[in-house]
């Protein structure tokens, strides 16, 4: 499409006859992007339409960790002026260095065009002797006749393919699907690094733990990569108080608003664990004692005469994907459960049947523990291994020892093994050492009646909800209980504290046909 050339979009190689005023505000705005922004940037706001550009404290603050560090990642909340920075900064870039390459990808194709039309809109309202002439003006790429570009792609390995990046701008980078946003990384990250002048910016809003996003922003707090972090949470936005905070809450509520707003990473998404509960868990890993099976077993203790033992095993193919896991639980106490995390197995290239051999191995090794295995899929290959190869007994089995061997991982089995994990978990029954483990349940979500891994596998997580199943199965002789909680004490139920509901039969939960709605 032709570039239809008027007030608001210059010729290329126009000329000009500038005048000596001209020619001073060019060098003003050349050698300083506040006063460029400040005195001829133009933005559109909801409440009064278009105006001069006028920032905000923390706005001027980012504006210069943006030109003095090539290394920027920025955790922003929403409606807080994040577009209208990012944007100035890249257009007065392009402007006033030539022949540089300006890159913007972001979550989704539409957002990064947004960003695009927002310097097209602030270039247009520039006066015409300030601003380059335009070669091409397109809807996903802007070239200008110094030599600078300005283009758009997505977020994957191929993007700015053949393209020489000067200054990629990643918008929304925490909302990337976690294997393209690790592509997109891979491939583009060295290229910019290999370069002394290149720059990256990095801006999002949290979504959830363990992303890149998330890795990238916490290495940097503490200094162990080269970005420098800058944190813009609700309260830093004029004119919003607490009774504004309290409005929003209201109305969006507070998980939505402490992952918009609050910028925080735990509860910006819906963890089957309480957020606060994983923040308890991550201070609790400890590194392992011991190492063994080429570094594929993690182990803090061996195991003690007389002590009963759990396997809780999530098999896989071995292809390099998805991991084989096996969590290893020591039981202290049936009534109430108490339970110690004790070992962990966790590889993606041992196949089904060394798999299995591992498992018979560490059964007899932990005191003939017993073995909670799925029997989904690849699961199916272990289990008969295990049952009428090794012939090994201490195999737990969900129906007929012909027709259900293992546990079977289905509606009326899954959500239950899940929410009994969340609750030992939560009410302090077992103590978790894993850091792996740990991680893996603070991106273990529940979305759509589904549960799993968001941005890290779910492996160990699956080996662990198998391993606290066992006492849904009927097979130790003493009855289990729960631990006391704050609710249990008379005071706490007000006036429902005289009624009588003591319940040692858990059965129920069992039996239970609502997951079969």
């Amino acid at each position: 499409m032709a570039i239809r050339y008027d007030d608001f979009v210059k010729r290329p190689n126009e000329e000009l006859e500038y005048t000596p005023e001209q020619i001073e505000e060019l060098m003003k705005c050349k050698e300083d992007v506040h006063y460029f922004a400040i005195k001829y940037i133009k933005i559109v706001t909801l409440d009064h339409g278009e105006v001069s550009f006028d920032p905000y404290e923390y706005q001027v603050t980012t504006i210069d960790l943006l030109h003095k560090n090539r290394f920027f990642v920025g955790l922003w909340a929403r409606q807080s002026g994040k577009t209208t920075v990012v944007s100035i900064y890249a257009l007065w870039y392009a402007i006033f260095h030539p022949l540089k390459n300006v890159g913007i990808v972001s979550n989704k194709e539409t957002s990064a065009k947004r960003i695009l039309d927002t310097m097209k809109r602030m270039y247009e309202r520039l006066p015409v002797w300030l601003k380059p002439g335009v070669t091409e003006y397109q809807k996903t790429s802007v070239h200008f006749d110094n030599g600078s570009n300005l283009i758009i792609s997505a977020t994957t390995a191929d993007a700015f393919r053949g393209w020489p990046m000067n200054l990629v701008i990643c918008d929304e980078f925490a909302f990337v699907p976690g294997n393209q946003a690790e592509e997109f990384w891979a491939a583009n990250y060295p290229t910019l690094s290999s370069s002394k002048t290149s720059k990256l910016i990095i801006i999002s809003t949290p979504n959830g733990m363990f992303n890149i996003f998330h890795r990238i922003w916490t290495q940097a707090q503490v200094g162990d990569n080269e970005f420098k972090p800058f944190k813009v949470i609700w309260d830093q936005v004029p004119g919003r108080d607490e009774a504004w905070a309290s409005t929003e809450v209201a109305n969006m509520g507070l998980q939505a608003f402490n992952q918009e707003y609050a910028c925080k990473f735990l509860g910006s998404t819906n963890t089957v664990i309480h957020p606060e509960c994983l923040r308890t868990l991550m201070s609790m890993d400890k590194e392992p004692i011991f190492y063994d099976l080429q570094d594929r077993l993690r182990l803090w203790e061996k195991p003690k005469e007389g002590a009963w033992y759990i396997l809780g095993c999530d098999p896989a193919k071995g292809t390099g994907e998805n991991a084989s896991g096996i969590q290893i639980l020591k039981i202290n106490s049936v009534n109430p459960i108490d339970l110690d995390q004790i070992g962990v197995f966790e590889d993606n290239l041992t196949d089904v049947y060394e798999f299995s051999h591992i498992i018979n191995k560490l059964s007899y090794y932990f005191n003939n523990a017993f073995i909670m295995c799925e029997n989904n899929g690849e699961g199916a290959a272990v289990i008969a291994e295990l049952w009428w190869h090794f012939e090994n007994e201490n195999l737990v089995n969900s129906g007929s020892k012909k027709k259900s061997l293992g546990i079977r991982s289905q509606k009326d089995t899954k959500p239950k093994a899940v929410l009994l994990m969340k609750k030992v978990i939560e009410d302090g029954s077992i103590r978790l050492r894993d850091k792996e483990t740990i991680e893996q349940l603070g991106s273990f979500i529940e979305e759509k009646n589904k549960f799993f891994g968001k941005d890290k596998p779910d492996d160990l997580v699956s080996a662990l909800y198998w391993g606290t199943y066992v006492f849904m199965m009927n097979i130790i002789d003493e009855e289990f209980k729960f631990k006391k909680s704050k609710m249990d004490t008379n005071d706490a139920w007000g006036i429902l504290s005289d009624i009588e509901d003591d319940i040692d039969d858990w059965s129920w939960l069992t039996k239970s046909t609502i997951w079969d709605q």
